[in-house]
């Protein structure tokens, strides 16, 4: 029992303690269908619908101190689709460290054309982090760190940050630019030594859709990770979409897993998905998958269209059959 907690605090704790430059940030394997709380442009962007979405992210199944993941969010426009507003609760573990916090974002549309939309938005974040040293296993003899039980054996500190991002679509083709946390920071138990160091992230996204027959899209994107002295990490994604309530969709994310996913979209607005990843890096000898759901419902903002229109990077927007029209 003691070797498989040593065994679990020693995995986890080489992506989270001193300067590992791997990503810190969660990730969500069904991203497309929450862009939101990755890109604040996102706020209010959805034509149709104000989203409510709940995350639950269990990593690692099977390790203990494994990564855990939680979100809540929302997100709605005003002044007549010009701008948008929404925000997110967060609460996410990384094995003895802990990251709970609350989101606000900002975001300011323009109509580009006869159906693109270009929009800039703002986030502010403050952010509690908690180190349990207590679940800590040290050596044999019992030596300690003096920096993490500086704080009588519960290290915490609050922090605030910001984020900036950009989104153009159409109704064919989207494209993000997002720098969730602008502020690196250096997170620490007095001025000569740190527990945590943030680093600066940069997301990319973009997607085109394609009109396989009447009422079934596919969806093939393109997802981009960079993190501050870490290898970049790509996510190659497809979604098929049927009938704007059922959807089905795979991923590829370089050097971690393969992730498999679907979801259905009810008449009255609810919404829900479920994905499994399939870990292909080193660890998959000492773990299981990913498991990931979403729940959720779509507050019609005006005329709400007779079926759900569905989630995805172009969320909630009528899915068009433009062939009739070009005969």
């Amino acid at each position: 029992m003691k070797k498989n907690i040593i065994k679990s605090i020693i995995l986890v704790a080489g992506m989270v303690f001193g300067q590992v430059s791997a990503q810190q940030l969660p990730m969500f394997s069904q991203f497309m269908k929450n862009e939101f709380v990755l890109n604040p442009a996102l706020a209010g962007m959805d034509n149709e619908f104000a989203p409510l979405r709940i995350f639950a992210r269990t990593q690692w199944s099977g390790l203990q101190y494994a990564p855990r993941t939680q979100t809540l969010s929302y997100n709605n426009s005003f002044m007549d689709d010009k701008m948008g507003l929404g925000g997110y609760l967060l609460n996410d573990r990384f094995g003895p460290i802990s990251k709970t916090g609350i989101n606000g974002t900002y975001s300011y549309m323009i109509q580009t054309g006869k159906d693109g939309k270009l929009s800039f938005g703002l986030g502010a974040m403050f952010y509690r982090f908690h180190l349990n040293t207590d679940s800590l296993v040290w050596d044999s003899k019992g030596n300690t760190d003096p920096v993490l039980y500086s704080q009588n054996n519960n290290f915490k500190t609050y922090v605030p940050n910001a984020s900036f991002g950009i989104m153009y679509r159409t109704e064919k083709f989207w494209a993000g630019l997002a720098l969730p946390e602008l502020i690196p920071l250096k997170i620490s138990s007095n001025d000569s030594n740190y527990v945590v160091q943030q680093r600066n992230h940069i997301f990319f996204n973009a997607g085109y859709r394609l009109m396989l027959a009447e009422e079934v899209f596919l969806e093939p994107s393109l997802f981009i990770k960079q993190v501050s002295g870490a290898p970049t990490q790509l996510d190659f994604n497809t979604n098929l979409r049927i009938k704007n309530s059922f959807n089905i969709g795979a991923s590829f994310r370089t050097g971690d897993a393969v992730a498999v996913m679907a979801g259905y979209n009810m008449k009255t607005g609810y919404v829900i998905g479920y994905s499994y990843d399939f870990i292909i890096s080193g660890l998959s000898q000492y773990t299981g998958g990913n498991h990931e759901i979403m729940v959720g419902y779509n507050f019609a903002k005006k005329k709400a269209p007779k079926e759900n229109t569905g989630d995805g990077p172009m969320e909630d927007q009528p899915l068009k059959d433009n062939s009739k029209e070009e005969k």
